[in-house]
């Protein structure tokens, strides 16, 4: 569910959110092969969102909640890219996501409290030759695969902006 509004997205314009996440041990979970699978965090679309989209992700491994880049650009999608990896007893961050379709950059930034405990700038090219209508992404598990059983994700406020 993304839960953030629907707008119409043009060349040269800034998307940028923010908001606060916190995991619990509901989020730990084993489901073999499919293990590494990125779980869908936060994010938006730039028309339909297997078409182009950027968002964050995470996954469970070994203890911590790894959190990954997770984009699709004109129909395929790209390999994810790692921005942190916390332990699930202190996973829990803001996190400030940031498209500048001017430039091609998306800034990632995840904090706890002053501390930048992730970040990462991404090359990101405006993928449409016009406007596009863009929507929030949300949180969702899995690609092929039901979550094992209920977790518990904490989601502050999501704050965005268009500019």
């Amino acid at each position: 569910m993304g839960g953030f509004i629907l707008k119409r997205f043009k060349p040269g314009m800034i998307y940028q959110l923010n908001s606060h996440f916190k995991f619990d041990k509901t989020c730990e979970y084993n489901i073999g092969g499919d293990q590494s699978d990125v779980n869908k965090l936060i994010g938006f679309s730039l028309g339909l969102h297997h078409n182009n989209s950027i968002r964050l992700g995470w996954r469970y491994s070994e203890g911590r909640i790894d959190i990954v880049g997770y984009l699709y650009y004109k129909g395929n999608r790209k390999p994810t890219i790692p921005i942190t990896s916390l332990p699930i007893e202190s996973a829990e961050f803001d996190v400030s996501l940031k498209y500048n379709s001017a430039v091609g950059t998306i800034s990632v930034e995840l904090r706890q409290g002053d501390k930048i405990i992730g970040a990462d700038v991404l090359q990101y090219i405006y993928p449409c030759s016009g406007a596009v209508w863009s929507y929030g992404l949300g949180l969702y598990f899995g690609g092929n695969r039901r979550a094992p059983h209920e977790m518990k994700i904490y989601r502050g406020d999501t704050k965005v902006k268009f500019s």
